[in-house]
Order: C-alpha cells, then structure tokens, then sequence
C-alpha cells in the first residue's frame, strides 16, 4: 500500500478482491477519503473490457434510491487499468455479520430483507436485474443515527462473462453465486432470467440470515447442479421454531417455478410487512428483558403486548440510540451479547438457559460465595494467636449483609430441608 495513482490517489488499504476487479481505500491529494475499484489489469486482454466495466458499474448511477452507491468518477491507471471512484462506506458487509454474530432474529432479518427490497424495487423500476444478490453484496453501514443497507455490485455480474457483440449475455453461461442462484440462472436460461429472478436471491438471503448458513451445502459445482434441479429445503427443517408464516414466506419466494413466486419486489416486501406484524415477539421481549437484567442492565417496565410499543421498547433494550424499526444496525448490541452468552454457556439457543434454571443456579453459587466469605473471616480470627500481653477482646460476632439473592438462597435451601423432613416422618409413621 501507499502507491500514488494519477499523481493524486494514495491507496491506503485494500478493502476486497472480486473476480473482476479490487477495491481499495484511498485517499486524495487534499484529504478526502474514498473507495477506489480498480479492474484487474489482466482483463484489458479481453475485446471491450475496459468500455464494459465503465458502462456496466454506471448502471448504479440510473437507480435513485440511497441504498445504492453511485460512481462520482472514473479515471484510468498508469498501467492502463481504469478505475471507478466512489463513497468509502463503514460497516460490514451481512455476510461478515451473520460469520461474526451467528443467526439473527428473525425480526432483525425480516427488516433487512425490507431494506433489500426497498433497493431492488428502486433499481427493477429502472429496468435494472441485479441477477448477484447474495450476502456479500448486502453491505450494512454502521452510520448514526440509522445505519443504512447498501447493495452492492450492480451489473458486475454481466461483466464475469465476457459477451460478443451486441452485449447480451450467452445462453449456457455461468453468472452469479450458486448457493444463491435460482433455478433459471443455474441453467443459463437468460432469457428467463427478470425481477423475479432476484427475488429469488433475495428468498436465499433471508434464509441464510436466520439459518446462519448458505442455503446450499457444498461447493460451487454441487451447489449449481442442486440449484438447477431442486428446490432449497424447507426454513423449519433448518430451524425448527421458525414461525409458519415465516417459512412460507421464503418458500413463496423461492418457488421452482418463477410464476409461483412474488410477482415483483414491492409485493414481496409488503409480505415481509406483513410476516413481521403476523410474528409474535412477546417471548423475544421477554427473555431479551431477562437478560439485559442479568448483565447488568435496568429492566423495563413492559407495555402492553401485542402493541408496536412493545414490541420497538424491547427489541430496543441495548441500544443507547432511539430505536428506529428501520435501522437494522440497533439490532446489533443486543445480538452481540446474546452470542457472548451463547459462547459461555454452550448453547445452541443464546435464550434456552433463561428457561432451564442457569439464572437461578448462578445466583444460587454466588450468594453461597457470599455466605462463605463473611463466615470465614471471624473464623480465621479466632485461630489467629493473641499475645498474652494485650487484652483480650470481646468475641466477634459474625455479621452478614442480607441481601435479596442471599435470602433466595436461604429460602429455597429450608424449603428443600422441609420437604426432607416431612418425607422422613411420613415414613416413620407408616
């Protein structure tokens, strides 16, 4: 790093490597930090490769809608490999997040798979077909005070295949991420290939998001193969207690057949509207309220269920920003200390152990760890020798500071010498 490009751009860091192209962090002569995408130089040898990548990343630039990250520039190399200037965006992409935090909630999911189709139905109004949507192209920004998805990539895709002339792409090619590929793609059937082709993807991403997981095992050629001759497995084989409604959402979006799926991105993301009132979230709530108590947060007083309140309150229990349901980012506090917990207790489900006792059982040891320090220290004194020429001291008597899991403690272990007690009389009666 620290190449000068055009006398101008210091390259800072490289941020990613595509198939076609790396993408850089820079910084211009005066200050202004930007991102760079460079085609890789090895690519001029192909017919109209440098044109094809300009016109291709320009389509970003026909869609208006904020979710898109548009190029401000395009300049061209010393070596001759031209480049795209556009924002440095700060954050991650989904994929890193679901790698780094595990499964989201399926309320988090819902809302990016909202933010997605917000995007899609902008850039499908444009005559645009992202045909590469997957994860790694779902960019989350970390911005204040509402973060912000960013799909990334577009038109990248038809630049992986190298057409003839005329521009379009060849039947049979291969375009696009297996494990995220419909089935009409992983056959080449271009022709075929619309909107709802990237509502599929769309369908696969929701899926991956809550399932923690590529909805496809295996690599790229086993991955294709299933694409073009099986439908994904079902959401609820995956994860058991994914609501019903939830799984027929992503298997309404994944259907086979292309006239069995949502006719267009806004009705899908009407759906998702829908699917996410339809979702209870009063045991989420709940359980979240629990554990913001057990590390150390203050309970909130709960709403009435079933209302919008409660349910924007609770989701809302560790961010220190105002919730906003649109914002997938306020989310992340809360999933980040469910996988810490997840982590300490070895659990596959970071809530389970509310409800099997784990609370109760650690408030049980440290109040014992209380009861047996303060008894210790009286005792340690008495054993310590007194010199006869000082005066003896009164006997100390032992103080404890009650407190109230101190008291729980005490309470369940008399109930527990009770009941002892009364089965040992009522066999000696017999």
């Amino acid at each position: 790093m620290g190449r000068i490009v055009r006398r101008k751009w210091r390259l800072d860091a490289l941020l990613g490597i595509g198939g076609m192209a790396a993408v850089y962090a820079a910084t211009h002569r005066n200050g202004h930090r930007v991102a760079l995408k460079m085609l890789h130089p090895w690519l001029l040898a192909w017919p109209d490769a440098r044109e094809r990548f300009l016109r291709e990343s320009y389509v970003a630039n026909s869609i208006a809608h904020p979710g898109v990250v548009p190029v401000a520039d395009d300049d061209e190399a010393e070596d001759g490999a031209p480049f795209l200037v556009m924002e440095l965006l700060h954050g991650e992409s989904l994929e890193d997040r679901v790698a780094r935090l595990g499964p989201m909630a399926f309320s988090e999911a819902l809302l990016v798979a909202r933010d997605l189709l917000d995007v899609l139905a902008a850039a499908h109004a444009a005559s645009v077909v992202h045909r590469d949507v997957k994860p790694d192209n779902v960019f989350l920004e970390r911005a204040q005070p509402r973060g912000r998805l960013r799909l990334l990539d577009f038109g990248i895709a038809r630049l992986r295949e190298i057409a003839g002339e005329g521009g379009e792409t060849r039947q049979g090619a291969l375009l696009g991420t297996p494990a995220y590929m419909s089935p009409e793609q992983a056959l080449g059937q271009w022709h075929r290939v619309d909107a709802r082709t990237d509502l599929w993807a769309v369908g696969a991403t929701l899926f991956a998001m809550i399932a923690g997981r590529a909805p496809r095992r295996g690599d790229d050629v086993r991955a294709l193969i299933a694409a073009s001759q099986e439908p994904l497995p079902d959401l609820r084989d995956v994860v058991p207690d994914a609501p019903e409604a939830l799984a027929k959402l992503v298997a309404t979006a994944t259907a086979y057949e292309r006239d069995a799926r949502f006719a267009d991105a806004v009705r899908m993301r009407d759906a998702v509207d829908r699917c996410r009132r339809d979702i209870s979230v009063t045991d989420t709530a709940i359980s979240l309220g629990r554990l913001a108590e057990t590390i150390g947060g203050a309970p909130k007083a709960a709403a009435p269920p079933d209302t919008e309140e409660f349910e924007r309150a609770d989701l809302a229990l560790s961010s220190s920003t105002p919730f906003d349901d649109e914002d997938p980012t306020h989310f992340e506090p809360i999933a980040e200390a469910l996988a810490a917990l997840r982590r300490e207790a070895g659990e596959d489900d970071p809530t389970a152990f509310l409800t099997r006792g784990a609370v109760a059982k650690e408030l049980a040891e440290h109040a014992r760890a209380e009861v047996e320090q303060a008894c210790s220290s009286p005792q340690a004194a008495a054993k310590t020798p007194v010199p006869a020429s000082a005066p003896i001291p009164p006997p100390a008597r032992p103080t404890l500071e009650l407190d109230a899991r101190w008291v729980v403690a005490i309470v369940l272990a008399l109930l527990a010498l009770s009941g002892v007690i009364a089965l040992v009389v009522s066999r000696i009666a017999r």
